[in-house]
């Protein structure tokens, strides 16, 4: 038997439909066609062992086992998945051959990859890459299968950049978590903190942004351009210019407008063509900005209505894809694609034509194409509004690569001046709306300029107006452009280094240009930002909070800059080419954690204050007697670090306890320090002494209870306290008398 396993279901039933007229479809998943069996994945069926798993003294989170780190990562099924994972151990004992039909990425060949190696498989495996449903592209990949072994190093890279995110997570967040006094958890993560970095930076942009006035020119054209009001450009090296290219000071354009106005201008007016293509089909972020802008939906919204296209109604392709081109194939099943959605949708396209051919159809680069609708029959009118909006924007954008283009005639006005300054205007008029007609029509009103033919005039300046304009601040992000800007992160890296390293990184993707986080996990590093606080939704906008603030403020360079991205990438491309091992990424990252960890680091984030950097061991009191944790002072009380993680321990001492309340007894830190040396401790109350010692033997939510001892058991332990003190001395004495040589008598003790 050979055994095909596909990454996702809907591959698996393509793959079946593609080899055999009749496949049989068994209750355990699996589907019978002929010589070959096959089955699915759900994504990955194996996740990471947690620390815990390998050893149990993990479960406590503690500075003294960091860092955490294992010469050998281990795999354990996912338990929500054990099912599948047994039913295909079953099938891998009776296959003589494996056709690995993961996704063609890196992520895909780990995934099956992973599920080879966790049942020790011995024999062929066979890869087959295929990126698209559609059954002749299927066939004809079947045809140019190839040893896996080949594919292998993909797999490792993927596995370790997984490994590297772990070892990160799991150290970092325990680390800064153990520093923060409050002990509120810290996330540290690979992508989520750089995120988080953006939102901080432009929210400063926006608080700390000061206005200023800067000016711009306009003059107003007589005799053959009368009407045409045309704009002054500098010299872009003209000393009137600050650093942002802006002109400061008004009194400088005055004067070149009265100069103008003194100048007959020599103008050059010329006319073209201006082509505008549609747009090219959706990636999941082209999709999620679309229906963010149109509908007002949330990432998470659209992402939840595509999947459940795919998923439920197999009405479109991969909804998680980043490329924006379509393959050959793709042009080649327009026809029946084309057919079915008009069928479906009732768009009214008259000037739809299936011999045009967009830009959109050429090979892709990437292990998925656009999102595009299958053909597949769906009603409408079971779909939910958010289902039907989505599912009706893709069919559009995918129709449009069958519109004609839109065409513009350009008027373009230009009177070069002395100093390379110039006078400048532009216009557009519209000829053909093309495909415009079925998105938003252009303003196809004629201007002043539009009506002047080509040619060379001279003119002179009739009149003109400087303008005043304040500068503004950057808009806040909304999680459609942080989802957006996610794509493009190099822009905002300084280091030419680092830069170059993320756009190499991206040289083979359709749309991202430098980018942190993947279209499968950028809406979900949004939401986990909102869900743990360190970000907020106010309307549209996302804020940092002061939590997120604080929390980026804290960590060092090497966490949250997305340096880290780029230099893993660069390891990873060397394990794909046989130069590099796992190991190397992984002791690249143990050596940045043991530099940070190495370091003191305290603060007190969270329950809403902030205090200023102490040394954490000036705040520990004692150690807790229900956990062993430290007991560290609050505002209103002495508690148990390890709440409310990672043990959830509610050892509290109230600094004032209800049941002293009557006594008007406070407890101090001196005093805690003695109740939790299990001593007891003497109060003033109402200027009588108490002498108390804790019991903690019913380990209440509200506390320990004080018990009342007497004055003599408090004077017994003190001279027993005493007793041993002075023999501690007196030992310390005789040992410093031993160890001093004999000096004839110029030291003395």
């Amino acid at each position: 038997m050979k055994l095909i396993l596909a990454e996702k279901p809907e591959l698996g039933k393509a793959i079946a439909a593609a080899i055999c007229d009749r496949p049989v479809f068994n209750r355990d998943g699996s589907i019978n066609c002929g010589e070959y069996t096959v089955i699915s994945a759900f994504g990955h069926l194996f996740k990471l062992k947690q620390p815990e798993e390998y050893d149990i003294k993990y479960k406590k989170w503690s500075k003294e086992t960091l860092p955490i780190f294992f010469e050998n990562w281990q795999t354990v099924p996912d338990h929500s998945k054990i099912g599948r994972v047994n039913v295909i151990g079953s099938l891998l004992k009776q296959a003589e051959v494996v056709v690995h039909a993961g996704d063609p990425d890196d992520e895909g060949q780990l995934l099956i990859d992973e599920i080879l190696e966790y049942f020790d498989y011995k024999g062929q495996v066979l890869r087959l890459s295929t990126n698209d449903n559609n059954p002749e592209y299927i066939r004809k990949q079947f045809g140019k299968m190839e040893s896996n072994e080949k594919h292998l190093p993909n797999g490792y890279s993927a596995r370790a950049r997984s490994v590297a995110d772990f070892i990160v997570g799991i150290n970092y967040s325990r680390f800064f978590t153990l520093s923060n006094r409050t002990r509120d958890l810290m996330n540290v993560g690979r992508v989520q903190t750089p995120t988080l970095g953006l939102v901080v930076a432009r929210d400063m942009l926006i608080e700390n942004h000061t206005k200023v006035c800067y000016y711009e020119l306009f003059v107003d054209l007589d005799g053959d351009l009368q009407g045409v009001r045309a704009k002054f450009y500098p010299n872009p090296d003209s000393p009137i210019l600050d650093e942002n290219g802006k002109v400061l000071d008004r009194t400088m354009l005055e004067r070149t407008f009265n100069y103008l106005k003194k100048t007959p201008l020599e103008v050059k007016v010329e006319k073209s063509k201006a082509k505008e293509k549609p747009p090219l089909p959706f990636n999941q972020v082209e999709l999620q900005t679309y229906c963010g802008n149109k509908f007002g939906y949330s990432l998470e919204e659209t992402s939840k209505a595509a999947q459940d296209l795919r998923e439920i109604y197999k009405a479109i392709t991969y909804n998680r894809s980043s490329s924006r081109y379509l393959n050959e194939e793709h042009y080649e099943d327009a026809p029946r694609v084309v057919s079915a959605v008009l069928g479906i949708t009732g768009f009214d396209l008259p000037e739809l034509d299936l011999g045009i051919k967009s830009a959109c159809f050429r090979k892709v680069k990437e292990p998925h194409h656009a999102i595009i609708p299958t053909g597949t029959k769906v009603d409408l009118n079971k779909l939910t509004e958010v289902q039907k909006n989505v599912y009706l924007a893709i069919c559009q954008y995918y129709l449009a690569q069958f519109l004609p283009e839109a065409v513009d005639l350009k008027t373009t006005l230009t009177a070069q001046l002395k100093n390379n300054n110039s006078v400048k205007a532009q216009s557009l008029l519209c000829e053909s709306q093309g495909f415009r007609r079925y998105f938003k029509e252009k303003n196809t009103e004629e201007t002043a300029l539009d009506k002047v033919p080509a040619g060379e005039y001279t003119v002179n300046v009739a009149d003109g107006e400087i303008k005043e304009i304040e500068t503004k601040p950057p808009k806040r992000y909304t999680e459609i452009t942080l989802n957006k800007d996610m794509t493009s992160v190099a822009k905002y890296v300084k280091d030419p280094e680092i830069r170059e390293l993320l756009l190499r990184k991206d040289k083979d993707s359709d749309k991202d240009k430098g980018s942190i986080g993947t279209e499968s996990t950028r809406t979900a590093i949004i939401t986990n930002l909102i869900a743990r606080g360190y970000i907020e939704k106010k309307g549209k906008n996302l804020i940092s909070t002061q939590k997120g603030r604080e929390l980026y403020g804290c960590l060092p360079d090497e966490i949250k800059k997305p340096d880290m991205t780029a230099k893993w990438w660069a390891i990873q491309e060397k394990i794909k080419e046989n130069e590099a091992t796992p190991q190397d990424l992984y002791n690249d990252v143990l050596e940045t954690v043991n530099k940070i960890i190495s370091q003191r680091y305290s603060f007190a984030i969270g329950k809403g204050r902030f205090d200023s950097p102490l040394p954490y061991a000036d705040a520990i009191v004692g150690i807790c007697p229900r956990c062993g944790g430290e007991v560290i002072e609050k505002d209103k009380s002495f508690g148990c670090v390890n709440w409310p993680q990672p043990h959830n321990c509610k050892f509290t001492i109230w600094k004032e306890p209800i049941q002293l309340k009557n006594y008007g007894v406070a407890i101090d830190t001196r005093t805690a320090k003695t109740l939790l040396g299990g001593k007891i401790a003497q109060v003033t109350a109402q200027d009588k002494a108490l002498y108390i010692k804790l019991d903690d033997s019913a380990k209440s939510e509200y506390g320990p209870r004080f018990v009342f001892e007497t004055a003599e058991s408090f004077a017994a332990q003190n001279e027993n306290g005493a007793k041993l003190s002075a023999k501690k001395k007196s030992t310390k004495k005789k040992e410093i008398r031993e160890e001093i040589p004999e000096d004839n008598g110029q030291i003395c003790l």
